[in-house]
């Protein structure tokens, strides 16, 4: 358990130092404000266990909710603190409730710790994802009861 732990943690470390690009001071092209993780082409991509999907997410923040739908990125508002891995887990629930799939089929691929996320929605089809997650731009998630409401 613990070997496969530690290559777990040796894999993504290598993942991120790849996601950094070329050194400052390199002839190799200009690094990007983005990481290289973050596709350039959509924020929503069709991949072949479903739907990839890059975020920059906001932690404690006052609401949970999608703040913005850039080319490169959906913006999302976490009113979880990043401790403990519960901003996570919110994201996890909210997006759930906001494609209208099981918390099972979102699953974290990168960006764990950090606010530049990569998330794969399992089983679905690009397009309706990017499409549910237009129609939530604007709209926050209830604390209490976890249904998506309009901000008043």
């Amino acid at each position: 358990e613990r070997k496969r732990k530690a290559q777990a943690l040796e894999q993504e470390r290598a993942q991120k130092r790849s996601m950094l690009g070329p050194r400052e001071g390199s002839d190799k092209e200009e690094k990007s404000l983005w990481p290289a993780g973050i596709p350039s082409e959509s924020a929503v991509i069709q991949v072949s266990d479903g739907v990839r999907v890059s975020l920059s997410v906001t932690s404690d923040s006052k609401h949970t909710g999608i703040t913005a739908f850039t080319e490169r990125a959906v913006m999302v508002d976490v009113s979880a603190p990043p401790r403990n891995n519960e901003s996570n887990r919110l994201l996890r629930t909210y997006l759930a409730c906001t494609l209208g799939v099981p918390k099972n089929d979102i699953a974290i691929v990168s960006g764990h710790v950090g606010s530049h996320k990569t998330v794969v929605v399992q089983r679905q089809v690009a397009d309706v994802v990017r499409q549910k997650l237009k129609e939530a731009v604007g709209m926050a998630m209830g604390a209490a009861t976890g249904s998506l409401r309009s901000p008043k």
